[in-house]
């Protein structure tokens, strides 16, 4: 459900539209454009062959369509539909309206080669960012700056070597990631990427830009139940980069970052965070949603997480 709740005191105010979506189907987090409208993607596949090698993941087998809902007429228009020989998780418009970015990857190994698509709208050009990863990285969502001129996403480097075959759909887990800011507006490799480390022990969740510089979410091996050992399962931190990328403020969240967002609105600089905490704590476990003025996390929401739904706030 794509619902609209008050800044304020975080009281729901009304339903907007209902989301299509069933097993399998994957719906990206809404992104909100430069005219208030809000685009959402959504998508499935590959299908599964088998259940061994990662389920035999079967090419040409995916969808994905990018829709544009206006929540004041409730119009909903399609803004892309994406072959089946591609998975698209996630399209990303630019704050000045030119330009989208483009989660993307082949069909049956988007695992293996996800990467940026960026695609001027008004040309039709596009350009890649970061398609020569080695196989099995981690790549999450992308976060424009003000301009539109850079992007900032976490990166998990692969375990691999660049060239290594991978066989199936099976997939070595990558290393903690990091952030990556690169230039929005060329092709870019990973090789030349300057990597920005998390603090030891943990792993960048998400990232948006704000007006202090960069706004992220760390998960951490430290604080995880016993026997455990994963950051989604340990402390979690909002970190606040400076414009030269020093870490100046970390402030905690609640412990087991499962999933979620950060959001930045860079007409009223509002920075809203948004997690899912996971199971298996030993404590009760909530949805949040936080404000953030650049020294302080504001409750906005803590909704009961029952194996719920995950909740995703972005400001509109």
């Amino acid at each position: 459900m794509l619902e609209q709740f008050s800044l304020g005191n975080g009281q729901r105010l009304k339903a907007l539209a209902r989301v299509a979506s069933g097993l399998g189907v994957h719906v990206a987090n809404p992104h909100a454009d430069s005219r208030g409208d809000v685009w959402i993607t959504i998508s499935s596949g590959p299908r599964c062959t088998n259940g061994t090698a990662g389920c035999g993941p079967a090419p040409n087998s995916c969808s994905g369509t990018t829709v544009r809902f206006d929540p004041t007429t409730l119009a909903t228009a399609t803004q892309f539909t994406f072959p089946s020989s591609i998975l698209v998780t996630d399209a990303l418009p630019s704050p000045t309206g030119g330009l989208v970015a483009i989660a993307t990857g082949g069909c049956a190994k988007s695992f293996f080669n996800e990467h940026l698509v960026v695609r001027d709208l008004r040309s039709g050009r596009h350009w890649t960012i970061g398609a020569d990863a080695a196989p099995c990285h981690a790549l999450g969502d992308p976060a424009w700056n003000p301009e539109g001129t850079l992007l900032v996403f976490p990166y998990g480097p692969s375990v691999l070597s660049r060239h290594a075959r991978v066989p199936g759909g099976t997939c070595e887990a990558a290393r903690f990631s990091r952030l990556v800011v690169v230039p929005a507006r060329h092709s870019s490799r990973t090789t030349a990427w300057k990597l920005i480390p998390a603090d030891h022990g943990c792993s960048y969740q998400a990232a948006t830009f704000d007006r202090w510089g960069i706004a992220a979410i760390e998960g951490c091996v430290q604080g995880e139940p016993r026997g455990q050992y994963s950051v989604n399962g340990g402390n979690a931190y909002l970190v606040q980069l400076n414009a030269r990328h020093h870490v100046i403020q970390r402030l905690k969240l609640a412990r087991g970052y499962n999933q979620g967002e950060i959001a930045n609105d860079p007409r009223t600089g509002t920075v809203l965070v948004s997690e899912y905490q996971g199971a298996n704590q030993g404590i009760p476990v909530f949805d949040w949603v936080w404000q953030f003025d650049g020294h302080t996390l504001r409750t906005i929401a803590r909704l009961p997480n029952a194996d719920a739904p995950t909740v995703i706030a972005e400001p509109w």
